[in-house]
């Protein structure tokens, strides 16, 4: 599964509904859930057998219905090693993260960080655990961790997949829950590559050698960075998600057989977007750049806009030109000036104007008119008072007015977005600079803008998001 820009979007029933009548109206970019688990080194009937079957899977979400997602993908039961699941839901760890402190030979004491099984009893029913044992997965090979978050009221919000065989790494970010309605009612965004091992690295069976992902030699310098960074920020926004940095040969790895570390292992220059998210917390130093919007910030910055355009061979829109700025959410906090100034001055290099806002939000009658009808309105949760009149000069409808359904793109406005996308365009609409897909509704909370007014506060974030950045030139 590969693409030149790797992002696509779900299959959803309005497309397949039309698909014999009009075979245009389903897109050649979407995709299936089980579609993300399938490789290309063998007959689709065989694809997760044998050889190519995941030896390690990681799924990260917020909302997990392991009955049904243990039906769509059948891959899942058949995983070689562990399933790891890092969950939102809460009381459903059977690992947990704990500190102890250990003794030294000079009498002193170190905190170690340890994972440590959940006592199961009675009265700690973990529904999640047994509808995934119901779903085939063998009890001894599935994990399931909470992220450690500082407030009650926090959230691990993150949508990725990491899936390990003996070929590479699949990295998977989306916008979807795993649960029914958002992969079939609403629309949703993916962002899938493959990474192989390094050549220099043998893989667990042996072989350094891989077709899985796009050959990374030869590479330049830049392509170089950009795919170390890839590795070093997926490395550390897993550790801040609570997977350790644990040494092999390491009891503890029994209980979680991957840590962060395990990433050195794989290729990542063929990497095509760049890795920005959020953690909750309050950040400084070092740290205040590496989260949130000030993570965007700082890639839309230090990236040469002309190198990505020479890599890819498209178009580079002048970086002083004018540019279209479009925000498209399901949902939005408390706003005020000092941050919505702040989002677009992110955003956009410090001497380029903003030509024009276009914030993408469903209208009511594409709500009533959808697939889910009113119900469907229950995602896109805006109260009165959140309601901004910056926002409300600047809103645009989701999906096309047109009554024909003979085109892919005149269905979406059918499956209701919740799906999260901020992008930069050329002013003549022709190009894109930059692309962002995100679970990230526009709230202060998501972006990590504002410190509470406490002197000395730095920005504080309530989420785990992750999200890949596509920063390039090209023509639409």
């Amino acid at each position: 599964m590969s693409s030149f820009y790797p992002f696509w979007t779900n299959a959803t029933v309005a497309h397949e509904s039309q698909q014999h009548h009009f075979p245009c109206c389903f897109p050649q970019a979407s995709i299936h859930i089980n579609d993300i688990f399938c490789t290309d080194h063998a007959a689709k009937e065989h694809d997760m057998k044998g050889d190519d079957a995941w030896e390690t899977i990681i799924l990260s979400n917020y909302m997990i219905d392991f009955e049904w997602l243990c039906q769509a993908v059948p891959a899942l039961a058949m995983v070689q090693k562990q399933l790891i699941v890092l969950s939102g839901e809460k009381g459903t760890a059977t690992v947990r993260v704990v500190e102890s402190s250990a003794g030294s030979g000079d009498g002193s004491c170190t905190k170690v960080t340890r994972y440590s099984p959940v006592p199961e009893s009675q009265d700690n029913h973990n529904g999640m655990i047994w509808a995934a044992i119901a779903g085939g997965i063998p009890h001894e090979k599935i994990v399931i961790l909470e992220p450690p978050l500082p407030y009650l009221y926090g959230t691990h919000h993150s949508k990725f997949v990491l899936a390990i065989n003996k070929h590479g790494i699949r990295v998977v970010i989306c916008t979807a829950n795993f649960i029914h309605d958002d992969w079939v009612n609403k629309t949703q965004g993916i962002y899938i590559q493959d990474f192989p091992f390094k050549s220099n690295v043998l893989s667990p069976e042996g072989g350094g050698d891989s077709n899985m992902g796009a050959p990374c030699l030869p590479v330049d310098d830049y392509q170089l960075r950009k795919g170390e960074d890839f590795r070093l920020y997926l490395q550390l926004y897993l550790g801040q998600v609570g997977l350790l940095p644990l040494p092999r040969g390491n009891k503890s790895r029994q209980i979680v057989s991957f840590s962060p570390q395990d990433l050195d292992a794989f290729d990542f220059c063929s990497a095509k977007v760049w890795l920005f998210g959020s953690v909750p917390g309050s950040h400084r130093g070092q740290r205040l750049m590496s989260f949130g919007i000030n993570r965007l910030f700082s890639v839309l910055r230090n990236v040469s806009l002309s190198t990505e355009a020479a890599l890819t061979n498209t178009t580079n829109p002048n970086d002083t030109q004018p540019v279209i700025l479009s925000w498209q959410y399901s949902s939005q906090g408390s706003l005020n000036d000092k941050f919505l100034k702040a989002m677009q001055r992110c955003m956009t290099a410090p001497d380029v104007f903003v030509a024009d806002l276009q914030v993408i939000y469903p209208s009511e009658d594409e709500v009533r008119c959808s697939l889910e009808g009113w119900r469907g309105g229950l995602s896109l949760p805006v109260r009165l008072r959140c309601c901004d009149p910056f926002i409300n000069a600047r809103l645009h409808r989701w999906g096309s007015s047109g009554d024909s359904l003979s085109s892919a793109s005149e269905l979406w406005r059918y499956a209701l977005p919740h799906i999260k996308s901020y992008a930069a365009l050329d002013r003549a609409r022709r190009s894109i600079v930059w692309f962002a897909l995100t679970s990230a509704n526009l709230s202060q909370a998501a972006w990590g803008v504002g410190g509470g007014g406490r002197r000395g506060a730095r920005p504080t974030r309530e989420r785990f998001p992750l999200y890949p950045l596509l920063r390039a030139g090209g023509a639409l």
